[in-house]
């Protein structure tokens, strides 16, 4: 609930944290982790991209038929977990993370996952203009200690999420269930009084039927004026600024987008050893979809994967997402080594139209993005080979020739009827690369070469000078630059390079980074400390007198 000293942004906050975050704003922080036993539901929506690949092409008719269903649709869902006292945790796409906490929680959470089941029926069948979308949901239950953990910059964005051994046993539960099934794991299925109905499996059992749902135990959380700057930073900066101007939220719509799925292998378990490798790696990955234009929006924690979800081009438009996307998914690969207990990235890259917007009900709600083309980000992700970026083909035709790439093959995908084309990503080119071979021996340009040998001559005499090479696209800039810059290393000149590119416009300095790092050899994307450390013994070799202009 909200007091009534609560402002306008309070209300806007509060329904997209969980009740848990909430409660720890009120009392004054959110510790790092804590540790509390509990019963997990994991609730997975089957049939949503169906429905939003049949309505994203109806305008504004399908925003709204959208919007209804889901509203409808999360409303009821939500409210029976309140009212059994479940927390709605997170919201993974189309999926739902639940506890329920106390003694009673297993059959509270049994009780509400049938009486949940049976309000999805009533959205079993939902009309389309090319047919029909069907909707059912698989439920899965576990129980233990669940660990509630924070990662991220206190002064710019953190996530909380709940992990642990219970969480696991209700997504491997769920994936035990059939559409309409609500099934526990064996350790949950012991706490289950005999008023449950249940069909014993070797995996664990399946509820055929219990008691009507339990009232709530605890209170609602309360949200004041006091805590909400505070709750803003749980939410990606982006998205807090919309939901913030927004006043009443924003509304969803369609929209083009690119999705970077990443799994980090070699994750096992997040405990108090691992959860400041986990923090760091949480934080690069953010500042890196940061300085991409993109927003880190999911993070799941589990021993079926350790999965990021970056998405490009919403909330706000993005210019060039293909490429600033498959940028971000080099830079991550590249950093591998900083992360010892990681021993692989694999990513996957999908763009195409998707629905943005909130997913939930007034209570309890989240911004996310749902849509085939998120489906497909993070089916590639799975086929990807360790250590590998795997991209489908509209991303692929939208890069250029920015990146070196290979084609990968038809893949045969869970969900999709036929083989998907992808291709894979093998780094980014940079400058004369980009032209290649094709520079040598240049064509039509002998007027523009003397002017370049003009220059070069000046500048060997002691004479620096700076020429502009201009005209329109496909005219052969780059590929006069190129031969510029093989000229100047025949003549013994020592060639550095950098460049501007339309999606650089996030990167202070852009062209000037790459450039600075050749000349000092030095990474300028390497992490704050190392930049420093390595600029300093540069400048200390180079130009001692400027030691003091050093941060």
């Amino acid at each position: 609930m909200i007091s009534q000293s609560a402002g306008p942004p309070a209300t806007q906050i509060a329904p997209y944290l969980s009740p848990a975050t909430l409660r720890a704003l009120s009392m004054g922080s959110v510790p790092p982790m804590a540790s509390e036993p509990s019963a997990v539901m994991f609730l997975d929506i089957v049939g949503f991209t169906q429905l939003v690949r049949g309505l994203a092409h109806d305008g504004p008719r399908g925003i709204d038929t959208l919007q209804r269903i889901l509203a409808g649709f999360f409303g009821g869902t939500v409210d029976i977990l309140h009212r059994a006292g479940g927390a709605v945790e997170q919201f993974a796409g189309d999926s739902l993370l639940v506890t329920f906490a106390g003694g009673d929680g297993v059959p509270r959470a049994a009780s509400a996952g049938c009486a949940i089941q049976a309000w999805v029926h009533r959205f079993s069948s939902a009309e389309l203009p090319q047919g029909q979308a069907t909707l059912t949901a698989r439920i899965g239950i576990g129980y233990g200690e669940i660990h509630r953990i924070v990662l991220g910059d206190p002064e710019t964005h953190l996530h909380a999420l709940v992990v642990g051994a219970p969480a696991d046993d209700a997504i491997r539960a769920e994936a035990h269930a059939r559409p309409g099934d609500v099934f526990v794991s064996r350790q949950a299925a012991g706490l289950l009084p005999t008023t449950f109905h249940l069909e014993v499996t070797e995996a664990g059992s399946r509820v055929l039927g219990g008691p009507p749902v339990a009232p709530p135990i605890d209170p609602p959380p309360v949200v004041t004026t006091s805590s909400a700057p505070s709750a803003l930073r749980f939410l990606p900066p982006t998205v807090a600024r919309k939901i913030v101007d927004a006043h009443a939220g924003f509304a969803g719509d369609f929209r083009a987008t690119t999705t970077v799925f990443v799994c980090a292998d070699g994750i096992s378990a997040i405990d108090a050893t691992s959860h400041a490798h986990v923090d760091a790696l949480y934080r690069f990955l953010d500042v890196e979809a940061e300085r991409q234009g993109g927003v880190l929006l999911q993070t799941d924690f589990t021993d079926k994967g350790n999965v990021l979800l970056v998405v490009f081009g919403a909330p706000t438009a993005r210019e060039y997402k293909e490429v600033a996307a498959m940028r971000m998914a080099c830079r991550i690969q590249a950093a591998r080594a900083r992360f010892p207990l990681v021993v692989s990235f694999r990513i996957g890259v999908a763009s195409g139209q998707v629905y943005c917007g909130d997913i939930g009900c007034e209570s309890r709600r989240s911004w996310t993005t749902l849509g085939a083309s998120v489906n497909l980000a993070a089916r590639l992700m799975t086929v990807c080979p360790p250590g590998g970026i795997l991209a489908d083909a509209p991303t692929h035709e939208r890069l250029g020739r920015t990146f070196q790439t290979r084609p990968f093959g038809l893949t045969t995908l869970k969900g999709w009827s036929e083989p998907i084309e992808s291709f894979a990503i093998e780094g980014e080119l940079h400058g004369g690369e980009r032209a290649g071979v094709a520079v040598r021996g240049l064509v039509g340009r002998s007027a523009e070469l003397a002017v370049v040998a003009g220059a070069l001559g000046e500048a060997g005499s002691g004479r620096g000078t700076a020429l502009v090479v201009s005209g329109e696209p496909g005219m052969g800039k780059s590929a006069l630059v190129a031969e510029a810059g093989r000229v100047a290393e025949t003549r013994g000149f020592l060639v550095h390079t950098g460049e501007c590119q339309a999606h650089d416009v996030h990167t202070p300095f852009g062209p000037w980074r790459r450039l600075l790092g050749q000349l000092l050899e030095i990474d300028p994307d390497g992490g704050p400390i190392a930049l420093v450390s390595s600029l300093q013994a540069a400048i200390a070799l180079r130009a001692p007198d400027a030691q003091g202009w050093l941060p």
